[in-house]
């Protein structure tokens, strides 16, 4: 199991995160997001000047020429695109960079859509529907999951908190890659409790 820590935007915190032994680190570079790094050129500077492990930026139904500029300019090494992006667009960015295709997941969620994105994207993420694209703190029913047959390895996000060491170890799916930690392990919008962080991987990693 691969874990992922998304909405960095300070580069103390990035350099913490990444000393942790993380597989990815997200970027948000959706403006309507209370963890947009689009602007921090300190963080812009740091991508830049080497590799990060798994560095991974968030779009939203946001233009390509504007995802290609961010792409070059913070070295990313993934895509993942949040919002209504069709297969055809996920396939233009997928000659950029591997992409991350997320959709939010509930209980009239048509899992067949899925097919449609086998052939241009790398992985799925599969998040709590939320007005703000992410970083809700809330959980979606992951058992809508179990007997569905997904066509790309998937990452599961929403709401994963301190204190959901059993309930991951406890999830099982042939196609589970990974998860994704955001909301609930932060001190304030965008800055991440190292110690809480630190408390949980090592846990899940016994």
């Amino acid at each position: 199991m691969k874990i992922k820590v998304c909405g960095l935007t300070q580069k103390y915190n990035l350099e913490a995160v990444a000393g942790l032994g993380t597989d990815r680190l997200g970027l948000i570079f959706y403006p309507g997001s209370q963890r947009y790094a689009g602007n921090n050129t300190d963080l812009q500077r740091r991508c830049a000047a080497a590799a990060l492990p798994g560095l991974t930026g968030i779009f939203v139904d946001q233009d390509e020429a504007y995802i290609r500029e961010i792409t070059v300019a913070f070295k990313l090494s993934y895509i993942q695109l949040h919002g209504a992006e069709p297969p055809a667009f996920c396939e233009r960015i997928g000659a950029l960079r591997p992409v991350v295709k997320a959709f939010a997941v509930h209980g009239q969620f048509d899992f067949d859509r899925l097919e449609r994105y086998r052939h241009c994207c790398n992985a799925f993420l599969f998040d709590t529907p939320d007005a703000g694209f992410g970083g809700s703190g809330r959980a979606f029913d992951w058992r809508l999951l179990q007997d569905k047959d997904i066509p790309l390895p998937f990452w599961l996000a929403g709401g994963i908190g301190p204190g959901d060491t059993a309930k991951v170890k406890a999830f099982k799916h042939p196609a589970w890659a990974g998860i994704d930690l955001n909301s609930r392990f932060e001190s304030a919008p965008g800055v991440k409790d190292i110690a809480l962080l630190n408390t949980f991987i090592t846990q899940l990693r016994r």
